[in-house]
């Protein structure tokens, strides 16, 4: 059975976990799943603890356009265009980028233009390393035990 996002919320009240949601291509999900979900974020007070994610910029547009106070973050798994300023155009607070494409000019840039960034799918150790000496905000990993055991925790 697939949780709903109710059920993973009620699990998440548990414990200090914030939530990245992840929304797909608005072409393929009814126009008010970016309002549904704010609504279930708001009613359990998750305001502070979840990034809505998005590869798609239209639908990172719409949660920022609905509450822009809701951390928002656009996906990048390629570098066609410029990242960080694509991330600014849409009103995003993140850039959620490849661990494999992150630079530390990336970083910089993103930095000094007040955006955080996370990376994604960082599994292996000496991966996990490179992404703390390059002082990104927040590692995404399949492993989070081999991060804390990096940081010390």
């Amino acid at each position: 059975k697939i949780p709903t996002l109710q059920e993973i919320m009620d699990l998440a009240k548990e414990s200090t976990a914030g939530l990245y949601l992840e929304t797909k291509n608005p072409e393929l999900y009814p126009p008010h799943l970016e309002s549904t979900v704010i609504q279930i974020i708001r009613r359990n007070g998750f305001e502070k603890r979840v990034v809505i994610q998005s590869f798609n910029p239209r639908s990172v547009e719409r949660v920022k356009a609905l509450d822009p106070s809701i951390p928002a973050a656009l996906l990048i798994d390629a570098l066609e265009n410029d990242p960080v300023e694509a991330t600014v155009k849409i009103h995003a607070n993140e850039i959620a980028i490849d661990h494999n494409l992150v630079t530390r000019d990336i970083i910089q840039k993103a930095h000094e233009r007040g955006l955080t960034v996370a990376v994604w799918t960082v599994d292996e150790h000496e991966d996990l390393k490179r992404m703390i000496a390059l002082g990104v905000d927040t590692i995404i990993t399949d492993y989070p035990d081999r991060l804390n055991r990096l940081l010390g925790k």
